[in-house]
């Protein structure tokens, strides 16, 4: 894992926060007497769809979308050989986890979690001067 990497998860976690928000405001926008949502679009070909059936497809766009960014942090955090850390990352930037919750996890407090991730990023800007 080098900078670019770090920063490029810094940016997937932002992404799939937002994500993650609008998601659930989608899931949250539908009542309990709308239909089944089931991801596909409306059938009939002549109509523009209902609410119900955009936000479904919407919802599908969204969830693809995360998977695609959810892969790709996958496979900068697996440059990382230390187990702990692998964890710790996967924790943070794919699961979007907080500190307090990463820490639960790992049944350690979120300052020793959070010190061993800020020692491990301090090691790779120290590789890359070298």
């Amino acid at each position: 894992m080098n900078r670019m990497d770090l920063n490029r998860l810094y940016a997937i976690r932002r992404m799939l926060n937002n994500l993650r928000v609008q998601y659930m405001e989608c899931r949250a926008d539908m009542s309990p007497a709308t239909k089944q949502i089931d991801g596909m679009p409306f059938q009939n070909t002549n109509a523009v769809g209902s609410p119900t059936e955009v936000k479904a497809v919407r919802m599908a766009n969204i969830r693809l979308t995360m998977q695609s960014l959810e892969e790709e942090a996958a496979t900068i955090v697996d440059t990382i050989s230390d187990e702990y850390l692998h964890h710790i990352f996967f924790l943070y930037f794919i699961n979007g986890m907080k500190w307090e919750e990463v820490a639960r996890i790992k049944s350690q407090s979120s300052d020793a979690v959070r010190q061993r991730f800020t020692r491990y990023c301090g090691s790779l800007v120290k590789r890359l001067r070298r």
